[in-house]
């Protein structure tokens, strides 16, 4: 056998090598990654308060009154929704910055 083949023999033994090495390491980083994921303890229900609307809604009415006051209910009932949206994100956001998972919040 000439140089030239033991050096390009030699040059594929390692370029799999290379290859085999780079995939196991990238199989062990994936198993890394799902097992700290998995580990992430997240609490079933977030919500710190619950707010509902009423199980059945008022019939229309033609009164000004009801309708302005079915209004702002249902803007005070969204509003309180927004700002427990919020306040979960908030709570989620932290915990997964305690993991180093995404950067804190300002």
């Amino acid at each position: 056998m000439s140089v030239q083949g033991i050096v390009w023999l030699i040059a594929v033994i390692c370029a799999v090598a290379i290859f085999v090495a780079t995939t196991v390491w990238i199989i062990l980083r994936g198993i890394r990654l799902y097992r700290t994921v998995r580990d992430i303890e997240m609490p079933v229900h977030d919500a710190l308060e619950s707010v509902s609307e009423p199980v059945r809604k008022p019939a229309p009415t033609g009164d000004p009154a009801t309708l302005s006051a079915a209004r702002v209910a249902r803007a005070e009932v969204k509003q309180a929704r927004k700002v427990n949206k919020q306040r979960r994100l908030n709570a989620a956001h932290d915990r997964w910055a305690s993991y180093d998972l995404v950067a804190p919040r300002q």
